[in-house]
């Protein structure tokens, strides 16, 4: 689940960035009108050629990031060959109005932890060798011998005798010398490291649902933000930048601007969708007695429309 929330962000932000290096292009091409009708000077126009190849290569370096995650996911899948030739096409949903929460968190990742519960029955396999080596220490050491022989080999007669005679015998060995003392302490050692790591997995584990739920919390918030309040606001901005424009309040490269800060902003609430659902599906995983690497966020392409010039007339 967390590799397929990665290619979906991943996709997701492709795009977004692909419509952003358009209106570096934009910005590129009226800059070279502008310059060559001579209203403006050439710094300016290399400003807005630069922003573009630098917008150029950040949409190449998202292009790797959607291949890569995409890669990712089919290792996961074990696809190959003809299985490969999947496409995903939903986007991130949205994030819930409320994030709800077990109560006992802790207690249910402990639970439910596969890796705690083996280390249990380790422990309880060598609490039950050290009572047998402690109980075998003190134990006498009782041989039961029970023979048969058949004729007598010392009868001369032609054959020997052809009867059967049985015998027996019992041996009782005092552990005087030998009470199994460097074994008991060996297994009492290794129980008593055992434990250590046991309370410290615990404390680990604990440690992990805490950092689970505060992800989940953390990136519900941030996420809402940009999916209720600044990303209509940038919209908003936008709109408002080209009624300037229409009244020729505002350039070209203001509205431009404007532009690429709104899908910045979408570039942002991507991000956090990503980190959410991600989140969720961390905390779902351990829940469910498995702990799962958390996943890490892509930079690449972020904040695209910071290097974007505003120069010209």
């Amino acid at each position: 689940r967390v590799a397929f929330y990665a290619l979906q962000a991943a996709q997701q932000r492709l795009g977004v960035a692909q419509r952003m290096l358009d209106t570096f292009a934009a910005g590129r091409d009226a800059a070279r009108a502008i310059f060559e009708a001579g209203n403006s000077a050439e710094l300016d126009l290399a400003s807005q050629e630069v922003a573009y190849e630098r917008a150029r290569i950040t949409v190449a370096q998202l292009e790797l990031d959607a291949a890569t995650a995409r890669e990712v996911l089919q290792r996961l899948l074990g696809a190959h060959g003809e299985d490969t030739a999947w496409t995903v096409t939903a986007e991130l949903p949205d994030v819930p109005a409320s994030v709800t929460l077990p109560d006992a968190l802790e207690t249910q990742a402990l639970q439910a932890s596969l890796e705690l519960h083996e280390t249990r029955q380790r422990l309880e396999g060598l609490a039950r060798r050290t009572g047998v080596a402690r109980v075998a220490g003190w134990l006498p050491d009782v041989a039961v011998d029970v023979h048969a022989l058949h004729g007598n080999p010392e009868d001369g007669a032609a054959g020997g005798s052809r009867g059967w005679r049985f015998g027996g015998g019992v041996s009782v060995g005092v552990p005087v010398f030998d009470q199994q003392r460097g074994t008991t302490r060996a297994l009492e050692a290794e129980f008593d490291a055992l434990m250590e790591r046991y309370y410290g997995m615990a404390v680990d584990l604990r440690s992990a649902a805490r950092d689970a739920r505060n992800r989940v919390v953390s990136a519900h918030a941030r996420a809402r933000q940009y999916q209720a309040v600044i990303v209509p606001a940038q919209a908003r901005v936008s709109a408002q930048t080209l009624l300037q424009y229409n009244a020729m309040q505002v350039g070209i490269f203001q509205l431009l601007q404007a532009r690429r800060e709104e899908l910045d902003a979408q570039l942002a609430l991507v991000d956090t969708r990503r980190e959410y659902w991600s989140a969720t599906a961390e905390l779902s995983a351990l829940l469910a007695g498995q702990r799962v690497r958390p996943a890490e966020g892509s930079t690449s392409g972020s904040g695209m429309s910071t290097s974007a010039a505003t120069g010209g007339h």
